[in-house]
């Protein structure tokens, strides 16, 4: 009797550690997948947040152009709505900036586009100041004739 209560013992045994075994071996497959879930992740943020650096930087060249030119009353309009939907973008852009600054998670990426982010609200506060608020100092304006 003690050999078949052995034997039932031991078959109990290897039944649950088969079933642990399996397990353990799903769950690293989960865990490995998970990681590379995660890495993935990761990977698509830093180019997200690197795409839009980028596009940041050629909106700040394509703007810093604006102020070499003259414009009419209409494109003034025009103007005047790209600066107002390119501080809606920055807003934007900043409050996820500071929700993700927020979690400790920073890559190498995050400063750039922490700094492309300064610059682009610096150029829409210039191209504002050189269309709307310059033509209506007066001291400036008659400075400037003062030169031309």
């Amino acid at each position: 009797m003690v050999e078949a209560c052995g034997k039932h013992t031991i078959d109990a045994i290897s039944f649950e550690l088969k079933n642990v075994s399996k397990k353990q071996k799903l769950q690293t497959r989960s865990s490995e997948q998970l990681t590379n879930d995660l890495l993935d992740s990761i990977l698509s943020f830093q180019k997200e947040l690197t795409g839009r650096s980028n596009a940041l930087e050629t909106i700040m060249k394509d703007f810093e152009k604006l102020t070499w030119l003259k414009f009419s009353d209409i494109d003034l309009a025009a103007i005047e709505d790209i600066i107002k939907t390119g501080r809606e973008v920055h807003a934007s852009y900043m409050t996820e900036y500071i929700k993700i600054s927020s979690t400790g998670f920073v890559t190498k990426e995050l400063p750039i586009y922490k700094d492309a982010l300064d610059d682009f609200k610096e150029v829409l506060d210039d191209v504002n100041y050189a269309f709307f608020i310059a033509p209506n100092d007066l001291e400036l304006v008659a400075i400037a004739k003062k030169f031309l």
